[in-house]
């Protein structure tokens, strides 16, 4: 059967990790695709394996620009996409070889024109979410960080080109997220498939993921308006709605309180009194987050956040986050030592 999909990939100095994300695309067991990749002016040999790539499959084309940023060279592969369906893939990931294929195949099953994986094999079944007779369901997914990624996802460009959608140029982070979002306010239906079709590359020192960004909270803000407005189209109760959205902001001063300590040392006391300023007007105190994790924690610093508490709650997250980075370290010693070992047998 043909139908094509458009990979899109920004490109911005990946050489070490490029050949690898190509060849798992252009390896791909759905074979009717066309690889989009945008060239984000990088300054090492991306541009050349780019057009290496171009030059031996006539299913991959280049577009080399100015450095603009992952928004803009995303959209730019949006506009020259001609496929039925758009999947986004980052240039130091991986797909597995049936990855496509997978999401396809759930597409055409279902009818749904979101398709994306279950968070950290949840589940073992195919699940069809129609937005309003499950609403709960899509707010759960929503929860997860699986949702927040344009990867490894599948899209209906007809969508995106019908509400003029595309990745906002002003974000440095959360693009995915936000897009995903809007993306969802479009549509009825969404399937998620439980196959793992997605390799993230942890190791590439230079990721997006790993910079520190002070908007960070405003961001978050910018997300939860659109959460917001996407509870507005579904048949949930007011209580339901503010819950839900007190939820994600308790989330989203959790995350900011762990990037900036994490990312931005210097400056987090000032960057995280001023995201708790922007999210606290969404949060309910009597808010029980959905996942333990964050019950937990909300349980420790709520009463700090309710009663104005500030030089304390910045005193002991700061404290928590130091101590969350050490674990980190360790485990990823261990994990490196485990590999010597294993590699010496």
């Amino acid at each position: 059967m043909k139908l094509l999909v458009s990979v899109i990939i920004p490109v911005f100095n990946t050489e070490r990790y490029l050949r690898g994300c190509l060849d798992s695309v252009c390896a791909q067991s759905w074979r009717d695709l066309e690889l989009i990749l945008v060239d984000d002016g990088s300054t090492d040999g991306s541009g050349v394996i780019c057009d290496e790539y171009a030059a031996h499959d006539a299913r991959v084309r280049v577009l080399h620009q100015e450095n603009s940023g992952v928004c803009a060279a995303r959209n730019a592969g949006l506009q020259m996409a001609a496929g039925r369906y758009v999947c986004f893939v980052d240039s130091d990931d991986r797909l597995a070889e049936n990855a496509v294929a997978d999401l396809v195949s759930a597409a055409l099953r279902s009818g749904a024109s979101y398709i994306g994986e279950f968070p950290q094999k949840q589940n073992t079944d195919e699940t069809v979410i129609d937005v309003q007779k499950k609403p709960m369901e899509l707010l759960h997914y929503l929860s997860t960080g699986t949702s927040a990624s344009s990867c490894a996802k599948l899209f209906e460009l007809s969508v995106i080109r019908a509400h003029g959608l595309c990745f906002d140029t002003e974000l440095k982070c959360s693009e995915d997220a936000l897009f995903n979002r809007q993306y969802l306010c479009c549509c009825d239906r969404l399937c998620l498939i439980p196959e793992t079709i997605y390799t993230i590359n942890a190791e590439n020192p230079v990721s997006l993921s790993k910079k520190g960004y002070p908007e960070f909270s405003r961001y978050f803000a910018k997300k939860l308006k659109v959460l917001e407005e996407l509870t507005q189209r579904l048949s949930i109760t007011q209580a339901q709605r503010e819950e839900f959205l007190s939820y994600r902001a308790v989330h989203g001063i959790r995350i900011s309180v762990r990037h900036y300590f994490t990312c931005l040392p210097v400056e987090a006391e000032r960057l995280v009194t001023e995201a708790t300023a922007q999210l606290l007007p969404w949060v309910r105190f009597d808010t029980v987050p959905w996942d333990r994790e964050l019950q937990i924690w909300w349980q420790h610093h709520r009463r700090e956040l309710e009663q104005g508490e500030f030089r304390t709650f910045l005193k002991r997250t700061r404290r928590e986050t130091l101590i969350e980075k050490q674990r980190a370290k360790l485990a990823r010693r261990v994990r490196a030592l485990q590999k010597r070992i294993t590699a010496a047998r």
